[in-house]
């Protein structure tokens, strides 16, 4: 059974405020769980072409996150 959600979100918009709408809605689903909570948030901003998120520092941030899943 999970007991961590991590969102991971791309737009080209660059504010961070961008996810507020998606984090909001993720934490309502995530009530539905007992136990469960939103982990970690990691948002790639000014990503609008394919290929653009290559060397964006949210990629690296993901990475470490990710590697610190246990």
């Amino acid at each position: 059974r999970f007991r961590e959600v991590y969102l991971l979100a791309a737009a080209a918009e660059e504010a961070e405020s961008t996810v507020d709408g998606a984090v909001t809605g993720l934490q309502g689903w995530i009530s539905c769980f007992d136990g469960v909570r939103l982990a970690g948030t990691v948002f790639a901003g000014g990503v609008t072409q394919p290929g653009e998120i290559e060397g964006h520092p949210a990629l690296k941030e993901a990475y470490e996150m990710g590697a610190s899943v246990r």
